[in-house]
């Protein structure tokens, strides 16, 4: 399963599906994390750099296209903000006093 940092619609492999959207604790995060169930795939570095702070492991940006197929799943480190200007990346310093929520994604 992967960590990512965004979702998008063109993550899935195959139409029709039914997509579910759950919100998990961090600390579920952490114990996944923690039993190498997870592969990082953050886009930015300093959101990566935020996460490893947070769970206390190396997390490395990764900018790979993710797809997923019916049956599979992926986590979602969601940052909670208003809109940004566009362009706008926010850097380690901003992003350390963001929420951040974590969203289960299952393709079905």
């Amino acid at each position: 399963m992967n960590l990512l940092s965004s979702f998008s619609l063109s993550m899935i492999k195959e139409y029709p599906c039914e997509i579910k959207a759950c919100e998990i604790s961090e600390k579920d995060v952490k114990e996944l994390i923690d039993n190498n169930a997870l592969t990082f795939k953050i886009g930015h570095p300093s959101f990566a750099e935020i996460l490893s702070k947070r769970f206390g492991c190396k997390i490395d940006s990764l900018r790979e296209k993710v797809i997923l197929n019916k049956g599979e799943s992926a986590i979602v480190a969601q940052i909670i903000t208003s809109r940004l200007p566009e362009g706008k990346v926010l850097g380690v310093d901003e992003l350390e006093n963001t929420e951040i929520k974590f969203i289960k994604i299952e393709v079905l």
